[in-house]
């Protein structure tokens, strides 16, 4: 059953949320190719999404595998997935 339908919202891949003490936060990619932790408010999350109502802008580059292995100011390559066509 759809409740509502959410637009104009920011949404990450859940593979990025990380659980904190603080609650949920997520790496992001910096400029300079370094990560900072950002501390997120959540919204809904489904189907592998999660809305994301305070802490990161649409653009953001945000680390969906290998967070275990970061700190931050750590540098890493971005990966993007390829559009398949």
């Amino acid at each position: 059953m759809l409740a509502r339908t959410a637009s104009n919202v920011v949404t990450v891949p859940s593979s990025a949320l990380q659980r904190g003490p603080n609650g949920y936060y997520a790496y992001v990619v910096k400029p300079d190719s370094t990560v900072e932790t950002r501390s997120l408010k959540v919204g809904q999350i489904s189907e592998g999404v999660a809305i994301i109502d305070d802490g990161v802008a649409a653009g953001d580059k945000v680390v969906t595998a290998g967070q275990y292995r970061l700190q931050p100011a750590a540098r890493v390559e971005v990966n993007s997935p390829t559009a398949k066509g």
